[in-house]
């Protein structure tokens, strides 16, 4: 079992189309991929892609599963040496307390 859906090195991420990305994604998904969610991971993609053109050497991590948390965090970056947990909050007009 892997932890992730999709992980690489930022500039292989950078290179790859976003169709592609999007396929691993929903590849590695177990549910049922609604297009709430879909639209979700294509808004990460392209804002990733956009603020992470200076992050060549960083590596990138979707849908990371927490061990013995029973948590997925939306997105993990590896950059010198820091670990940055990315929650996305893409189409949600507020914030439940389950997303705090």
């Amino acid at each position: 079992m892997t932890r992730s859906y999709y992980s690489s090195r930022v500039s292989e991420f950078l290179q790859e189309d976003e169709n592609s990305i999007l396929g691993k994604l929903a590849r590695n998904h177990q549910f049922a991929l609604e297009d709430f969610q879909r639209n979700a991971w294509l808004s990460q993609i392209r804002i990733l892609k956009q603020e992470l053109r200076s992050q060549g050497d960083a590596y990138l991590i979707f849908e990371y599963s927490i061990p013995r948390m029973g948590k997925r965090v939306d997105v993990i970056l590896l950059s010198q040496g820091i670990v940055f947990v990315i929650e996305f909050k893409v189409g949600d007009n507020r914030y439940s307390a389950n997303a705090l």
